[in-house]
């Protein structure tokens, strides 16, 4: 496969490790400087601990699966079947305007008039309001398999 089929096949974006659930960017492919073999660039997701990976591209296939990413506002009552992976936790207080996001698991977050907090970053969703459900509106994204 030359460079830029490849280039086609693994676009950048978000992808799914079939056997951990992590999520994982891809920056590039990048090519070996002495047998011109190819490599998948990636890093984590969100890119926490700044570092970076890569692999053969014959591996990435058997490990990966690209992601569609939605809102959540896009999801149907059965939709939420298909998603695979929390990208974002966030929502945006209606009554001060801020937008607050948990990062990892029991980042506790409120927004600044109180109204609404968000906790459980990437692992899970969870929401604490005062007023009522309407007061905040939902900003999360999920991964959802390409295909499913």
């Amino acid at each position: 496969m030359t460079l830029d089929e490849t280039l086609k096949s693994i676009p950048k974006g978000l992808y799914q490790n079939k056997k951990t659930g992590n999520v994982y960017e891809v920056i590039d492919i990048g090519e070996h400087s002495e047998d011109a073999s190819l490599f998948v660039i990636y890093r984590r997701y969100p890119n926490i601990s700044k570092r970076i990976w890569c692999l053969p591209v014959e591996t990435w296939y058997e490990k990966f699966d690209r992601l569609h990413i939605i809102k959540a506002s896009e999801l149907t009552e059965s939709g939420d079947e298909n998603c695979t992976a929390i990208i974002t936790n966030k929502a945006k207080c209606n009554i001060c305007g801020d937008i607050i996001e948990s990062r990892h698991r029991h980042d506790f977050k409120t927004c600044s008039c109180g109204n609404v907090s968000v906790d459980g970053g990437l692992d899970y969703l969870r929401r604490c309001y005062k007023k009522d459900q309407d007061s905040y509106t939902e900003l999360s994204e999920y991964g959802i398999k390409e295909g499913a």
